[in-house]
């Protein structure tokens, strides 16, 4: 199984009038990472030229991020498969990252187990509140990722 992952970043909320989410996919093993594109909608274009009207942005106009994270989310899993033909999984977060991340697309027992785990994670703050308690979602992570997930 290959596993892609899918990077959303955003200036939002940290400098003044960032709202654009940009969404990389990317695999481990040095495989180069993907930039999604989107075509503008009528409304994002007319947005746009709110914003600036010394710009003319069009709708079907490509660019390489969109207006919220649902839209970004959708795309990604939308497109994974074509730019990685190989996966079967998405998930979101960072190849880096050992340890449970969300599930955005693969098999459905999987993406259930994985993404339960991140709740309980989250729920205790990761490993900031309960060391113990997270190593043992820790190691029940890591008896559903298994390595041949990401050969």
């Amino acid at each position: 199984m290959k596993v892609t992952y899918c990077r959303i970043t955003s200036w939002a909320d940290r400098v003044a009038g960032a709202e654009h989410q940009y969404v990389e996919l990317r695999q481990k093993g040095g495989v180069e990472g993907k930039t999604l594109q989107h075509n503008l909608t009528l409304s994002e274009a007319e947005r746009l030229n709110r914003r600036n009207p010394s710009e003319r942005w069009a709708p079907g106009e490509e660019v390489n991020y969109f207006f919220d994270r649902g839209r970004a989310v959708r795309a990604a899993v939308e497109q994974y498969k074509l730019v990685y033909p190989d996966s079967v999984i998405l998930v979101d977060g960072d190849p880096t990252t050992h340890q449970p991340q969300p599930i955005l697309d693969g098999p459905p027992e999987t993406m259930e187990l994985i993404n339960n785990l991140v709740e309980l994670a989250e729920a205790i703050d990761w490993w900031e509140e309960d060391e113990p308690a997270m190593q043992v979602i820790q190691d029940a992570w890591k008896a559903i990722w298994h390595p041949e997930f990401e050969e």
